[in-house]
């Protein structure tokens, strides 16, 4: 975006290095409008959680934080989420349009960069919330925001997986409640809790799968960890003669 005429070449490939450091450099220059330097800001953020440079995101985050505290007296959070909903549902936009992404990836970040995991969901609950309330305002006018919408489909899938790791009973138990949840986020969530040892969410989940291979992989990990190689094996083996995508 500009405003004055600018020469674009559509086949040239976009270098993320250069993105970034465009956008670090825009940021330096003083002057720019607040809503600019905050969506400028969030693209950085953005862009460095993609990389994974977490640290670097996080110092990006904090200068955000600093400049909606100041903007809007809003502090980016999972228990302020509630709060800022409502009032973009009833047509108060003193928040940040970037709001949903905001808290998408410092839900990012928390999952790939934190010793506690499970914190994650909460970013992931409150960026689903904010998502479905922008993407209500923007239908009431007429539009829409592909992002936003990904972010409300793609928010409530990454929270399970957090919460894996932090409350993996809530985890099976929010599966449980989706009507027909897809298959593959079904083997994702099982195969997750299988990995780290919760055997006993891992059999609820595994009981929502179309494949059969999967209750007798949980099975067959819950026999090996007690011990009880024989049993193990005979369900392992089970798991292994499915037709199903687990099996193959």
């Amino acid at each position: 975006a500009s405003d004055r005429p600018i020469a674009i070449n559509p086949s040239a490939a976009l270098d993320r290095v250069s993105f970034r450091t465009y956008l670090s450099g825009v940021l330096e220059r003083p002057g720019r409008p607040a809503d600019l330097r905050t969506g400028l800001r969030y693209r950085l953020f953005k862009e460095l959680v993609n990389v994974g440079d977490y640290a670097a995101a996080l110092a990006v985050f904090e200068d955000i934080q600093a400049d909606c505290r100041a903007r809007f007296g809003l502090e980016i959070s999972p228990a302020t989420a509630a709060e800022h909903n409502r009032a973009v549902r009833g047509g108060n936009f003193d928040v940040p349009f970037c709001l949903p992404g905001l808290l998408f990836f410092r839900g990012m970040v928390a999952l790939n960069a934190s010793p506690a995991l499970g914190e994650a969901a909460a970013w992931f609950d409150a960026a689903a919330l904010a998502a479905t309330a922008f993407r209500a305002a923007y239908q009431a006018v007429g539009i829409d925001d592909g992002e936003t919408g990904a972010i409300e489909r793609g928010a409530p899938e990454l929270a399970l997986l957090a919460l894996c790791h932090g409350d993996p009973a809530l985890a099976a138990s929010r599966l449980r409640q989706l009507h027909e949840p897809p298959q593959s986020l079904v083997s994702t969530v099982a195969l997750r809790l299988i990995d780290i040892g919760h055997m006993g969410p891992a059999a609820e989940v595994a009981a929502l799968s179309d494949d059969p291979a999967l209750p007798a992989m949980v099975e067959g990990w819950s026999h090996l960890l007690r011990g009880e190689n024989a049993q193990a094996h005979a369900a392992l083996a089970e798991a292994g003669r499915s037709d199903g995508p687990i099996g193959a």
